[in-house]
């Protein structure tokens, strides 16, 4: 939680760019832990991961998270690389 309560906001920059903001709440210290489930069991999370696209390819990965939900898990754009393979 941040130390105020409020925060002052730009209003010319809302006005001409109509900014949606939303609030978030997430529980402090999960991220340890969430990384050390991860690496504890690397194995079983890989088999989450079902597709892989280039940035190049994001048309198609969404199409792929649209046409194949008993197919696709979770489909991985990779935003730096032409393509990675499972």
């Amino acid at each position: 939680m941040p130390a105020h309560d409020t925060a002052p906001l730009d209003i010319a920059f809302m006005t001409t760019h109509e900014p949606k903001i939303y609030g978030v709440f997430r529980y402090a210290n999960t991220y340890p832990l969430a990384i050390k489930i991860l690496h504890d069991h690397m194995k079983e999370a890989e088999q989450l991961l079902t597709d892989f696209y280039s940035l190049d390819e994001s048309e198609k990965a969404f199409d792929r998270t649209r046409s194949a939900k008993g197919e696709s898990l979770k489909v991985i754009i990779y935003p730096n690389e032409k393509l990675r393979e499972k």
